[in-house]
């Protein structure tokens, strides 16, 4: 009996030290608070006792001894890190594309020799961790044990730091209230480092062997960059170098299997140059840190293009031009005494790609809504109108009002063009013309006028191409805005303004200045159609686990917009805008 009681000892003592030896710990060989506020983007944070995690103005970027974990396969992992100062309920944790120092880098640059900023000029610290630059992300919520936080994380991001396509992760704080300070103990404290508990699969799991990529091909190259693109086989990362130096990590994705991917060559070294084939090399690597035979291919990889532009033909000038009045394109502006902003010929005024003097050219796709700006001088007051041979063109005109900008006026809002208009011989009105083509529009030329009232006619001429435009945008070209107007039919004329021109008025309800975090401010206060104020606090005022909110007013002052409805009888029919901003801060409804 005595001699199976030994012999159970004996099973139980084996059991648990195998156990054990499944489970080790990676010491912290580096960690910095990265600090990204204003002011303090330049600070560094590396050998302190205490490192702080604060929501997004406090990263923290740790580095670990991979020794151990190389060749091996990672079942679980846990950072653990002994809590400091305040208490943090989640953070998310990433990887970090770029080398790093601990005692030189900040927001600004990762400190490491050779590298520019954080991986390219201008990266900032963020540029290559959270997702961005190809780098792994988990969320993790905190279990707090005897006084030590425990953050599982993927075990995928301790195999890319083991096979070197990372270096260390990003610890990110969830909560965004900036009025705390949570902190943790770093490395550089006796006996409370924070380490990686890692457990590895068993010796027999299987990692299939890395096979190279096929079918790379160098395209898109300008004087800056190119596109390597390839077909992926098998592996969990690439590993390319460009005449023997590796190309930074963050413009490498991870093996999607069997798929087409591409490989941006950009951020490379002085010595390649544009001129000259260079080589370049692919080795596909698994979660082991096995590597599949090299790929090469030669090619050059920077080549400047030349520019395509546009081709712009003037109109050969007519004389005697009509006195007193120019025609010129929407983009360009004179001031109120008739000089140009911008470096013009000196007849450009009557001599340009719309106006040779006599007659304005026009050229448009159906859909498309096309103008140009009228200079007018003369004496008294005087009407203006323009139409079309087609009735259904319409055709809006607008007054450009004069505002101070660096000792000159520039015309600059638009407003509706009154009745009449008081002309001067020796400054100028700015009018503008807008003309909607309508859709069924066939191809070919309309005529038309523009008529002052004082005697004067300027012909028009539109060319319809044979093509329309598509009635929603295929681009969302967000015009951004702060505050509300005071009413909302004020609102609506904002929208459909930008409606007519195919942009996206996108109005943020809120001033970042007067909404700090927790605040729970959104600024819905504008007048309504039936006359009264939209009801603010009662909107604001939704309770944890609510499952309904009073929306009446929101629904009356959106809902024509959200739905079309606004623009039932617009030039593209009832079409929904591409966006619309939250009403909310983005920290509520944290406190």
């Amino acid at each position: 009996m005595r001699s199976f009681f030994i012999l159970g000892c004996v099973c139980i003592l084996l059991a648990h030290h195998a156990r054990a030896a499944d489970s080790i710990k990676l010491p912290a060989i580096k960690d910095n608070s990265i600090v990204l506020v204003d002011g303090e983007w330049s600070e560094n944070a590396g050998q302190k006792a205490r490192i702080r995690i604060k929501a997004n103005q406090h990263i923290v970027a740790m580095a670990f001894d991979m020794k151990a974990v190389q060749g091996k396969l990672v079942k679980k992992a846990t950072l653990v890190c002994l809590q400091g100062e305040q208490q943090i309920s989640g953070v998310t944790i990433s990887t970090i594309a770029t080398p790093w120092d601990e005692n030189r880098s900040n927001g600004l640059t990762s400190g490491a020799a050779g590298i520019d900023d954080w991986g390219y000029p201008g990266a900032r610290f963020p540029a290559v961790i959270g997702g961005n630059g190809h780098t792994l992300i988990c969320h993790v919520p905190s279990v707090l044990r005897d006084g030590s936080y425990y953050w599982e994380i993927s075990p995928d991001i301790v195999h890319a730091m083991a096979i070197g396509i990372a270096h260390g992760i990003a610890i990110h704080e969830d909560d965004a209230e900036v009025g705390r300070n949570p902190t943790i103990f770093s490395r550089e404290q006796s006996g409370k480092q924070p380490f990686l508990l890692v457990e590895f699969d068993d010796a027999t799991a299987s990692e299939p062997k890395p096979k190279p990529p096929t079918e790379l091909h160098v395209a898109s190259s300008t004087s800056t960059s190119a596109t390597l693109t390839l077909q992926s086989a098998q592996g969990f990362a690439y590993e390319v170098l460009v005449d023997g130096q590796r190309l930074g990590q963050h413009n490498v994705p991870l093996v999607s299997k069997n798929a087409g991917q591409t490989i941006y060559l950009r951020d490379l070294p002085a010595s390649i140059k544009g001129d000259q084939a260079h080589k370049i090399q692919l080795v596909t690597l698994n979660r082991r840190g096995e590597r599949s035979e090299p790929v090469e291919i030669s090619s050059k990889i920077l080549e400047s293009l030349p520019i395509e532009k546009p081709t712009l033909s003037i109109w050969p000038a007519r004389t005697p031009a009509i006195a007193n009045l120019g025609v010129i394109p929407l983009s360009d502006k004179y001031d109120i005494a008739g000089k140009a902003i911008s470096d013009l010929p000196s007849d450009y005024r009557t001599h340009n790609s719309l106006y040779d003097g006599q007659v304005v050219h026009l050229k448009a796709a159906a859909g498309e809504v096309v103008g140009c700006q009228v200079l007018l001088r003369g004496k008294g007051q005087v009407s203006i109108k323009a139409k079309l041979d087609d009735a259904k063109f319409r055709v809006d005109l607008y007054q450009a009002l004069y505002v101070p900008a660096n000792g000159r006026r520039i015309p600059d809002p638009l407003v509706k063009l009154p009745k009449a208009i008081q002309l001067s011989s020796d400054a100028d009105e700015d009018i503008v013309i807008d003309f909607f083509v309508p859709f069924d529009t066939s191809p070919g030329f309309h005529k038309g006028s523009l008529t002052i009232s004082d005697g004067r006619v300027v012909p028009i001429e539109l060319q319809v191409l044979p093509f329309a435009l598509p009635k929603t945008v295929t681009f969302a070209c967000e015009m951004n805005g702060y505050g509300l107007p005071d009413h909302v039919d004020d609102y609506f004329a904002l929208q459909q303004v930008a409606y007519d021109h195919r942009v996206h008025a996108n109005i943020l309800h809120y001033s970042h200045n007067t909404a700090a975090a927790g605040s729970r401010k959104s600024n819905l206060d504008m007048r309504l159609r039936s006359g009264k104020r939209m009801d603010n606090k009662r909107y604001d005022d939704i309770q944890p686990n609510a499952t309904t909110a009073y929306w009446n007013d929101f629904a009356e002052a959106f809902g024509p917009l959200l739905d079309g409805s606004l623009f039932e009888n617009g030039h593209r029919g009832p079409i929904s805008p591409p966006g619309f901003y939250l009403t909310f801060h983005e920290s509520w409804p944290l406190n």
